[in-house]
């Protein structure tokens, strides 16, 4: 799994852009890219996705519990 750390801001500043800026859509949505046998390939999810989803999601993949994880499976992902 391939994800960014944040978004990019609308307005570009200073930083070129590289910021959390406003908490605008743009930066609170990213993309992310998952590979391997455990996931659907070619598969698009457009439904919205929360990066405290990605620690359940691997404990699953690794077979461990994920107890004190406030964030859901990302089973859309997933072949199993």
């Amino acid at each position: 799994m391939v994800l960014p750390e944040f978004g990019r801001d609308r307005n570009f500043n200073q930083r070129n852009g590289l910021d959390h800026g406003d908490n605008s859509p743009e930066l609170r949505k990213v993309g992310m890219v998952a590979a391997g046998p455990d996931f659907k390939k070619g598969r698009t999810v457009t439904k919205d996705m929360k990066s405290i989803d990605v620690c359940p999601t691997i404990c699953e993949l690794l077979g461990v519990r994920s107890e004190h994880s406030d964030g859901r499976l990302m089973s859309e992902l997933l072949t199993r």
